[in-house]
């Protein structure tokens, strides 16, 4: 008798779907690293590992083949959160192709994908099957008709409920989640220079998805950078356009997202120090007119929903 399989995706499925501002960020080191858990799924998944050893399970997810950090950062993910599934049962397409190319001697009936993205779900069928993974970003256009499952359902829950569906006896058309947990994204950094030290714009997002629809929030923190320590703190917030407490989640999460932005800013060589620093009509560095600029302007703040 052939063996079930489930081939379990990452990217959306297991890790949580995170927003990106341009694709360089995908290229960037501890992207996938630090994607968080969607721990109902990961927690389903290591239900059926220990309870039904009768179902072969891999994750199978794509790639940037062209990343010098997306293939290890994968596997250190997996490592950290499903260490039950070995390195034997890792596979990683390229990104942009078909999957189940990748599946050694082809797929099977006995063989289902749980994924996020309906094209490779339609992909998978047939012969095999595929079970949609509802995350609160996806199932906005409605073209996948078969078996979904919600993140909303706990880790036993939804472990039981895709033995179901693997075993025949039942089918599940769960609707889209009402919200899923926000996210704070770090976006693009201009550099100001000024002698040791340097002014940096951050870009700062926050995403969340509510009744199936996305609301994006974006504000501009300013920082003073010190490039020497030795002069004093390294890095000094200047203004933001709106008070760090006008989004729940920046005032929850300030302390990390001011970690990060220090850890970006400070591993730059752009403000090393500069004999010349220009100068504008009134004979004032240009920094200083830019703090000036940036504490005097009205709140600046934007909102778009539903993309």
């Amino acid at each position: 008798m052939v063996k079930k399989r489930l081939f379990v995706d990452l990217d959306g499925t297991a890790a949580e779907f995170r927003a990106v501002d341009t694709l360089e960020t995908l290229y960037e080191q501890n992207y996938f690293l630090n994607l968080s858990p969607q721990q109902n799924v990961v927690d389903a998944v290591r239900y059926i590992i220990k309870n039904n050893p009768e179902i072969e399970v891999n994750i199978l997810s794509a790639v940037l083949t062209d990343s010098k950090y997306a293939l290890s950062e994968k596997n250190e993910w997996i490592d950290k959160y499903l260490p039950e599934i070995t390195p034997e049962h890792r596979i990683f397409p390229p990104c942009g192709e078909d999957k189940k190319d990748y599946i050694e001697g082809g797929v099977s009936d006995q063989d289902f994908l749980l994924d996020d993205y309906t094209l490779n779900l339609h992909s998978w069928e047939p012969p095999a099957r595929g079970i949609k993974i509802m995350n609160g970003v996806n199932g906005t256009k409605g073209t996948w008709q078969s078996e979904q499952l919600s993140i909303e359902r706990d880790g036993v829950n939804l472990a039981e409920k895709i033995i179901n569906i693997m075993d025949g006896k039942e089918h599940y058309r769960d609707s889209a989640p009402q919200k899923v947990s926000e996210h704070w994204e770090i976006g693009n950094i201009d550099f100001l220079q000024d002698g040791y030290a340097g002014y940096a714009n951050v870009d700062i997002f926050v995403t969340e998805c509510v009744d199936g629809q996305l609301d994006e929030f974006k504000t501009i923190g300013f920082f003073r950078v010190n490039d020497d320590p030795a002069n004093g703190e390294e890095m000094t917030l200047i203004s933001v356009d709106c008070n760090i407490f006008a989004h729940p989640i920046l005032s929850e999460h300030w302390d990390e997202i001011e970690k990060e932005i220090s850890s970006r800013v400070l591993k730059t060589r752009a403000l090393r120090t500069s004999s010349n620093v220009p100068e504008n009509e009134n004979n004032v560095p240009k920094t200083e007119s830019k703090v000036n600029e940036v504490q005097s302007a009205q709140p600046n703040c934007t909102k778009k929903r539903g993309r």
